[in-house]
């Protein structure tokens, strides 16, 4: 059976597709993914990248327009100009802890990740929007570089972003008083938007939900009909709020 992965050194500079893969897992071992190592690899769904990888190349997979889902360890620490350009499928990934480099474009045009964007090192934006002049780009980089809050620019957006921020540790004493004086109108707009990985996290972090507001954002979760918040919601509640009176542990 025919080799699709051309590795030299540890480097994988090419991957040929054999009877059109869709799913591919990186052997151990690889430590860099070289430049337009995947282009074009265009029936690609999805990649599973080992630990042993750290740097992931210029235009490496560029144009796969079928792949949904990277699976990109915390091992790595740079990810190269235009990498995952025109990866318009592409919704499921997770961004290494220890990431340090982010190329320009790295993720530009990828469609499912737009309406996404989220604060790395040196104020960059990972997920771009598709148009960076027509979707405000220079208002979003007021909020990373001039860390400009006032950025007019989508609520969803700015709000979604400013939170991401707060939970990276980015400019944390002024995010963190821009959530507070905001919070309940930030929350209810997270709930509109069904961001339940971000809603987690702002639960875990524990900081912004008290007694005084939690109720109304349950109220608020169930006239929105988004049951998986409202649990999440009732859970924290009950778990760490800690009600006395058995009758207010849930708010059905």
């Amino acid at each position: 059976m025919q080799n699709p992965f051309d590795i030299q050194n540890g480097i994988l500079k090419r991957f040929q597709l054999v009877n059109s893969e869709t799913e591919i897992i990186i052997p151990e071992g690889v430590t860099e993914i070289a430049d337009n190592a995947f282009e074009h690899c265009i029936h690609l769904i999805s990649v599973q990248i080992p630990d042993s990888v750290t740097k992931i190349g210029n235009f490496a997979f560029i144009h796969c327009f079928q792949l949904q889902s990277i699976v990109m360890p915390d091992s790595v620490t740079s990810i190269g100009e235009s990498a995952f350009l025109f990866c318009r499928s592409l919704k499921n990934i997770h961004i290494p802890q220890n990431l340090e480099f982010v190329g320009e474009d790295a993720f530009f045009y990828c469609d499912e990740l737009r309406k996404r964007p989220l604060a790395v090192v040196e104020g960059k934006l990972l997920f771009e929007p598709i148009n960076r002049y027509y979707a405000h780009f220079y208002e979003l980089e007021r909020i990373f570089k001039e860390r400009d809050y006032t950025a007019k620019i989508m609520a969803s957006v700015k709000y979604s972003i400013i939170l991401q921020m707060y939970l990276a540790d980015i400019d944390k004493d002024n995010t963190f008083a821009y959530i507070k004086k905001q919070f309940p109108k930030i929350f209810r707009t997270m709930i509109d938007e069904d961001e339940t990985e971000l809603i987690s996290a702002v639960i875990e972090d524990g900081v912004f939900l008290t007694k005084r507001n939690i109720d109304n954002l349950i109220d608020y979760a169930i006239e929105k009909g988004k049951a998986e918040i409202q649990l999440m919601l009732m859970n924290y509640k009950h778990d760490v709020l800690g009600y006395s009176d058995p009758f207010r542990k849930l708010k059905l």
